[in-house]
């Protein structure tokens, strides 16, 4: 993957994951706890690796397993707020440019941040975001600079934070990036569906 210079990666792992009845982040995909596929995907392009969980209590869960990695785990500073608390992740994570996304996303396409990172040069926007053709946005796969981080709590969905700060919004099908990068695993039914996928691409592998 190109160069695209130091940007840090904020996984989002803090929710109810009320569908799939269990700690999302620790649930397991063809073996493996599905937050450790967002962490091979973040460590292909961050300098630095952040988690965000809701409380203690995620965080111990989460430290737990990944004893000994080089990541840090950011609390929720504005509980029952998900944007204010993807913003103060995004201004903790330190680095000039931030690629946020979901635990729940093991399909992501590598050369995602970099795309998105280049869609920022040279423009006024403050974050870059995926768009779908019917006006869908992916705001948890995009690209955000915290300099452009709205300092208002007053923030009720990520649409509301993408438009605070300017977003350029980016039909990455057209550079290439397939739908299923956006895959989220809500529910069993999804889980399912992500084995199927990932023995798939493991059978096409060898």
């Amino acid at each position: 993957m190109a160069d695209i210079g130091k940007i840090a990666a904020v996984i989002a792992a803090g929710g109810a994951s009320r569908r799939l009845g269990a700690f999302k982040p620790l649930v397991q995909l063809c073996g493996r706890p599905l937050i450790s596929y967002s962490i091979d995907f973040a460590r292909s392009f961050a300098s630095k690796v952040c988690i965000l969980v809701r409380d203690e209590e995620q965080s111990r869960r989460i430290s737990h397993l990944l004893s000994g990695g080089a990541y840090e785990v950011i609390c929720d500073s504005e509980p029952g707020s998900l944007p204010a608390s993807v913003a103060g992740a995004i201004r903790k994570a330190g680095e000039d440019r931030v690629f946020v996304f979901g635990c729940d996303m093991p399909f992501l396409d590598r050369r995602l941040p970099s795309i998105l990172n280049r869609c920022l040069e040279g423009t006024r926007a403050g974050a870059a975001v995926p768009a779908w053709p019917n006006g869908f946005i992916e705001p948890f796969a995009g690209v955000y600079l915290p300099s452009r981080v709205p300092r208002s709590s007053n923030l009720s969905n990520m649409r509301q934070l993408c438009e605070a700060m300017c977003a350029k919004y980016i039909d990455v099908f057209s550079q290439g990036i397939a739908e299923q990068t956006f895959i989220n695993v809500n529910s069993l039914s999804d889980l399912e569906e992500a084995e199927r996928l990932v023995q798939a691409s493991l059978l096409t592998s060898t």
